[in-house]
């Protein structure tokens, strides 16, 4: 599944791509590499809360959060936040920057 990444620096656009912001299809690996190294930024996305049993928000409440693949698969396979999709315009209106990984390519 892909994310919303943006590149911190010239390393960054160099391995990833050139843009403000990238969709990029990373693993868990890849990205905790990326975010690591200083290279990307995971662009904050929206998420409706499922579950009760999450600290972040109500059931039925839209967050906006800037996840790490293994975060968010844990949350969204746990039931307890679902991935709401946008497109990357929307993504870029109300982007803040955050942490993020590498492109294939």
């Amino acid at each position: 599944m892909a994310n919303y990444y943006r590149p911190l620096n010239d390393l960054g656009r160099h391995l990833y791509g050139d843009g403000d912001l990238l969709e990029l299809e990373l693993s868990a690996v890849e990205e905790a590499d990326a975010l690591g190294n200083g290279l990307l930024a995971i662009n904050p996305r929206p998420y409706q809360v499922c579950s009760s049993n999450y600290e972040g928000g109500r059931p039925g409440e839209v967050v906006t959060l800037a996840l790490r693949k293994e975060v968010e698969s844990a949350l969204v396979g746990g039931g307890h936040l679902k991935r709401i999709e946008t497109s990357a315009k929307a993504e870029e209106k109300g982007a803040k920057p955050a942490t993020s990984t590498r492109k294939k390519g």
